[in-house]
């Protein structure tokens, strides 16, 4: 239920489920996968709000997702959305490499996994590597709240590839499945600048 209510990304739901990711890690410490998903509820938060890298949703991103490799350091999962944090709660790009890396050794078919590696490939420049990876995440995508994510990343990865009109699609994809995700807003704009589209 939760990560059905962090995805709608209004703050009256991310807080509800927020707390009940909370009262999953008090009851239960060694739950990883509670940990895990309260760290990705943070990393939303953050991209939420614009923060910095200081900001408190980065420092408690990168405190549960420590906390869920702690306790399985085996889950596929686990290891990308902590390879997710080290991208926007530390900017440590090569600890989320090797993590994306880890992830993908145990299940290379791991769809999160996939999408967030090409976001990180698409930040370090290798635009047509991160457009292939996000392609074939998408064809793996299991939780369908998530389906906008997955859009907004082809969207980084049109636009950084030079292609202003699959951004812009993608973008506008991404908004009408979630019309308050943040990033793929910022993508739009950008494309359309770009494209000339003002």
């Amino acid at each position: 239920a939760s990560i059905g209510l962090m995805h709608r990304l209004s703050p009256i739901d991310m807080d509800q489920a927020r707390r009940m990711l909370d009262h999953l890690c008090e009851r239960w410490r060694r739950q990883a996968l509670a940990h895990a998903w309260l760290a990705h509820l943070h990393l939303l938060r953050a991209q939420q709000a614009c923060a910095g890298v200081s900001g408190p949703d980065q420092a408690l991103a990168r405190a549960h997702a420590a906390a869920a490799v702690q306790y399985d350091p085996g889950s596929p999962l686990v290891l990308a959305v902590d390879g997710h944090a080290c991208v926007h709660g530390a900017r440590n790009l090569e600890g989320a490499q090797d993590r994306f890396a880890q992830a993908l050794s145990l299940r290379g078919d791991h769809s999160l996994a996939l999408l967030f590696q090409a976001e990180l490939q698409v930040l370090q420049g290798a635009t047509r590597a991160g457009r292939a990876a996000v392609r074939r995440a998408a064809q793996t995508v299991s939780l369908e709240p998530l389906r906008f994510l997955y859009d907004a990343v082809s969207a980084l990865a049109a636009w950084a590839d030079g292609d202003p009109d699959a951004a812009i699609a993608f973008a506008q994809q991404s908004l009408q499945r979630n019309p308050r995700y943040m990033p793929a807003w910022r993508i739009l704009v950008a494309a359309q600048v770009e494209g000339e589209r003002l």
